[in-house]
């Protein structure tokens, strides 16, 4: 049994309704933050998650509206016009999860490194939004993936 994002201290920025044409049914505060990660799921939370049960986990520097509105667009065209197979693949395997459902977006600002380099001479606070993506994406499994992350990296550790 998996945590619930709201448990790791996630906020509900979107819900999105699935289907063609998709549309975004409600935004939240947390849906105009920017530099966030974040973890959808089918609205429908009646049981507890298990991996493969989350939608999708990302990462964005833009805010989680402008992102989540361009997925919703691939939708909202013809099948045809979308710009590569990478994007058909993700439509297709959006629609065979979540079709004529609700999809919650559950949101989080990541924390920061600081990373010293040249033995201390430079030392630079980063965002960590793309190992917490990481660490999230071998954590929850979600559904929809990116080719490249199909194994999960071998430096992540395993969760109890």
């Amino acid at each position: 049994m998996l945590k619930h994002p709201k448990e790791l201290d996630f906020e509900l920025g979107l819900t999105i309704y699935i289907d063609e044409p998709a549309r975004i049914t409600a935004k939240l505060g947390a849906s105009r933050k920017s530099d966030v990660v974040y973890v959808a799921l089918l609205k429908d939370g009646s049981r507890p998650l298990e991996k493969g049960d989350a939608l999708k986990v990302g990462q964005t520097g833009q805010t989680l509206l402008k992102r989540w509105t361009g997925t919703v667009g691939i939708f909202n065209r013809d099948v045809s016009k979308l710009k590569n197979d990478s994007v058909r693949n993700d439509r297709r395997k959006w629609l065979e999860a979540a079709k004529g459902k609700e999809v919650s977006v559950w949101v989080k600002e990541p924390g920061e490194i600081e990373i010293s380099y040249a033995k201390g001479l430079i030392t630079s606070r980063v965002t960590s939004r793309w190992v917490e993506e990481a660490i999230l994406d071998h954590y929850y499994q979600p559904k929809v993936r990116e080719q490249q992350d199909k194994e999960a990296p071998n430096h992540i550790g395993d969760f109890n």
